[in-house]
């Protein structure tokens, strides 16, 4: 059934209650600012490490010490994430003269490095985390599956990733978690069906928490980079999270076994200061279980660019506008039946092309 038309009379009015509202913030967010103050012109800067709504919670590094500071921030500097380096002054309360529950307000936020956000309706995006260098990719089998050949990890997610990852220049590695879960034979056809990134020079980390399998090669990648764990909920990234810097407790959960899907465990993306663990010079960011990362901004071009095998020999084609379909003179499809690219490889640059449109 087709929805019924608002009349005017009711654009009107609801477009006059939206009005009232946003004033309502408005001067709420005014009134907020106008009761505090700040203590003195003195700015501090630190690294955020998760965002709760209204409220961040900072990192702030001394010479010998460290402290974490609660913050309010100024509305208009947009979304403010895991990672991003923010300038604050400490404040008081003009109510009652003293601290209240902010230590103190955000006043502004550094030029980003970096910055990964995924969609979330009517165009819009939302920002995940700020100044990574290095994505950790992070797969698992499907163990709900009773059929043997489903046992293995979602790879065109995985290409759905990198293709972020090489147009943000952040270095991708490929994780793929709880290999306790299977056999030897399952995991030597998981070894050769990953082959297909290793040709592209992607480095892949066989990791198992229960076993400690990978865990070290993990930690050695992360020291001296800025790194953050993407994935599908169920993949056991907090769980890897809590191998590393045991006495974080992370908050875990297991996966639905009605679904097969991961329950979400981490509501937003937070940072851990990598020297607990004893790894130098780096942090690492756990953000919350997303399906994908913001394709709807990416064009055909951009996309190209996660598949490089493709991209470099396209240049080869007949067409200028090769859809590497059906054309003659196309020189991925040459490539493909000589077996110089992966034929599951082009499929998928086809599947993400056809969700763009």
């Amino acid at each position: 059934m087709s929805q019924r038309k608002l009349t005017k009379r009711q654009q009107v009015r609801i477009k006059k209650f939206q009005e009232q509202k946003n004033s309502r913030k408005i001067q709420n967010e005014k009134t907020s600012d106008e009761n505090i103050q700040c203590i003195n012109e003195v700015i501090y800067s630190g690294r955020v490490l998760q965002n709760f709504g209204k409220r961040l919670l900072i990192q702030v590094k001394n010479q010998n010490s460290e402290e974490l500071v609660n913050c309010s921030f100024r509305q208009n500097l947009g979304q403010i994430v895991a990672g991003d380096v923010v300038f604050w002054q400490k404040i008081i309360s003009k109510v009652t003269n003293k601290q209240n529950n902010f230590q103190g307000i955000v006043v502004s936020v550094s030029e980003r490095k970096s910055l990964l956000s995924r969609p979330v309706f009517q165009g819009k995006h939302k920002a995940i985390a700020a100044n990574v260098n290095q994505a950790f990719i992070i797969a698992a089998p499907d163990v709900i599956s009773k059929n043997i050949i489903d046992k293995m990890v979602n790879m065109r997610l995985i290409d759905r990733y990198l293709v972020i990852c090489e147009n943000s220049s952040i270095n991708p590695i490929i994780i793929i978690n709880k290999i306790d879960l299977l056999d030897d034979k399952l995991l030597d056809e998981l070894d050769k069906s990953l082959s297909i990134y290793s040709k592209l020079n992607y480095e892949i980390i066989f990791t198992s928490v229960l076993n400690g399998t990978g865990v070290l090669s993990l930690k050695n990648k992360m020291a001296d980079n800025n790194s953050i764990f993407v994935g599908q909920s169920g993949m056991g990234k907090t769980s890897l999270i809590n191998s590393i810097i045991p006495n974080v407790n992370a908050k875990i959960a297991g996966v639905s076994e009605a679904s097969g899907k991961g329950k979400h465990t981490t509501t937003s993306a937070r940072l851990y200061d990598l020297n607990e663990a004893g790894i130098h010079d780096g942090f690492i960011i756990d953000s919350p279980g997303i399906r994908e990362l913001g394709l709807w901004k990416i064009d055909k071009n951009q996309v190209q660019i996660g598949f490089k095998e493709i991209m470099e020999t396209s240049y080869q084609c007949q067409f200028r506008d090769c859809t590497h379909t059906h054309e003659p003179g196309c020189a991925v499809l040459a490539a493909i039946e000589n077996k110089e690219i992966s034929k599951s490889r082009l499929i998928s640059f086809h599947h993400i092309l056809d969700t763009l449109n």
